[in-house]
């Protein structure tokens, strides 16, 4: 965010979503773990920055840091809200052979690969309370009401930024336009007439249709489907916590409301 003249050369080249390794929004936290370039700028200030270049930022998260309290799910819930990030990736801390974080855990015998666990780390506040903690921030972030309503502000403070090519009928082909209305019946079969949050889609999707913004709609339908049934089959126990476990899953589609 420091550099607006690298933005609106990637504002021009097109560039739409950053993702930004936050990894908490508790500036204590990002001392302990050595993090200190995410403190050089308030985050809400990159993320403004880089909304007011059309670019929508992607976020990674995570649970599991020794300096995590009882407020931390709260924070980072709070957090999701109040900077309007659409797409969080919340992830259990997991520790990485060859690492000083590994190293350290080893050290203070700290390492458990349990069976059934999505972390090798034990946690200064417990697993289970912990991979609850993180059940609870996926839920109430992708809850349909919560995913929407970040969208929603995108629409107004990232969307409309972004660089609109001289001629963008150019790309108007009979091609296209099948293909378009190809996706188009199926977003509606599977979000605006199955989905059970379909009325948050429908309010979202005359707004934007109204404006004439039909790439949003495509884009806001899609990925918000796509994170909601995420969420839902974390809290079904069909998704791993961490990017990095070993644990085996078995999907369930019955155990996963559509």
């Amino acid at each position: 965010g420091s550099y607006p003249q690298i933005l609106e050369k990637m504002r021009e080249a097109n560039f739409i979503t950053m993702f930004c390794g936050i990894e908490t929004p508790n500036p204590d936290a990002l001392r302990a773990m050595r993090k200190t370039q995410n403190l050089r700028i308030p985050i809400l200030e990159v993320v403004e920055k880089l909304n007011a270049h059309g670019i929508e930022v992607a976020a990674g998260i995570i649970l599991g840091l020794d300096t995590d309290t009882d407020e931390t799910a709260d924070a980072i819930v709070e957090f999701a809200g109040v900077s309007n990030i659409p797409i969080l990736t919340v992830n259990l801390l997991y520790a990485l052979p060859k690492t000083a974080l590994y190293d350290r855990l080893e050290r203070d015998n700290r390492l458990n690969s349990g069976e059934g666990r999505d972390s090798n780390v034990d946690y200064l506040r417990g697993y289970e309370t912990t991979y609850s903690d993180w059940q609870g921030v996926v839920r109430r972030i992708y809850s349909p009401e919560a995913i929407y309503s970040r969208f929603e502000a995108n629409c107004e403070t990232t969307y409309r930024n972004r660089w609109v090519p001289e001629n963008p009928w150019s790309r108007l082909t009979w091609g296209n336009l099948r293909r378009a209305f190809d996706v188009m019946a199926r977003m509606i079969w599977h979000v605006g007439i199955k989905a059970d949050y379909r009325a948050h889609f429908w309010k979202m999707a005359w707004r934007e249709l109204r404006r004439g913004h039909v790439e949003n709609v495509f884009h806001i339908g899609f990925i918000a489907h796509h994170l909601i049934l995420y969420a839902r089959e974390c809290l079904a126990g069909v998704k791993q916590a961490s990017n990095y476990s070993a644990r085996d899953i078995e999907p369930d589609s019955e155990t996963v409301p559509v």
